[in-house]
């Protein structure tokens, strides 16, 4: 647990398709998905803004206004990084995600097929081909309907100049399998996919040592999907995980840091 950790997958902010209690429990400010990571030794987080997601298939959200509320909130904050979160069903995205990876402490774009209602297979070339043009690090939720891990591949394939991050490892609304994100993983050709650890999978016994097995721990992020999750528990999973402790430096830091061209170990 002493371990340095860098969480890929953080949110902050109101997701309004919650009841009045999910939403006491699962919201969080900026400062508070700071104060809990910074208590289980994870000295860098990358969130993206939970107002920014709709609430329903019939009531959307607006984008700009959550993306700007998470560059707002993780600029006091040196432990946080933000995500420019990207609806390919809004006018102009194009533009205005340009203009945010250009901010300082934005790291790269987040997807959300799932909360913002388009099928990977249908958006997937213009969505990539973007991305692929910036060079974007990308984490995109994964295993729901419309955009299963596998659905991700060829467009991984296709645009080998992105790095994409399928979150969830473990997590398959369609079929109940736990592998689905390792197997996509496996059926990239070009190195630029990696799965993360986050959501409350994680905690099934054996899971995420499967994930080293089958397609080793370079491939694997750290991530919490704090504040829905209480990071230290997610943390402690991968601290005691039955795997070499080379396997948890890389998973919890090394990896990361890599991607992000951000160490905490200097």
């Amino acid at each position: 647990m002493a371990e340095p950790a860098i969480d890929v997958h953080g949110h902050c902010g109101e997701y309004g398709g919650y009841n009045d209690l999910t939403a006491r429990l699962m919201n969080a400010s900026a400062e508070v998905v700071a104060r809990r990571a910074a208590q289980c030794g994870i000295g860098l987080t990358v969130v993206s803004e939970l107002s920014a997601f709709d609430p329903s298939s019939e009531c959307k959200a607006d984008v700009a206004a959550g993306n700007a509320r998470a560059a707002a909130a993780v600029e006091p904050l040196d432990t946080l990084r933000f995500y420019a979160v990207l609806n390919p069903l809004n006018e102009g995205w194009e533009e205005d995600t340009s203009q945010l990876l250009e901010h300082p402490k934005c790291v790269g774009v987040k997807l959300h097929p799932r909360w913002h209602y388009w099928p990977v297979r249908e958006y997937g070339d213009r969505v990539f081909a973007f991305l692929n043009e910036h060079k974007a690090l990308t984490l995109t939720h994964t295993g729901n309907e419309g955009n299963d891990p596998l659905e991700f591949v060829p467009f991984a394939n296709k645009y080998p100049d992105m790095h994409l991050i399928l979150a969830h490892i473990g997590h398959d609304e369609e079929l109940r399998r736990y592998d689905r994100q390792t197997e996509a993983v496996k059926r990239c050709t070009q190195g630029n996919v990696w799965a993360d650890t986050s959501s409350s999978n994680s905690v099934i016994s054996r899971l995420i040592e499967f994930a080293v097995d089958q397609i080793g721990a370079e491939c694997i992020l750290f991530g919490t999907d704090t504040p829905l999750y209480f990071p230290a528990t997610q943390k402690a999973r991968v601290a005691y995980a039955e795997i070499s402790d080379d396997a948890k430096r890389l998973i919890l830091h090394d990896n990361a840091a890599e991607l992000l061209g951000i160490s905490l170990r200097d």
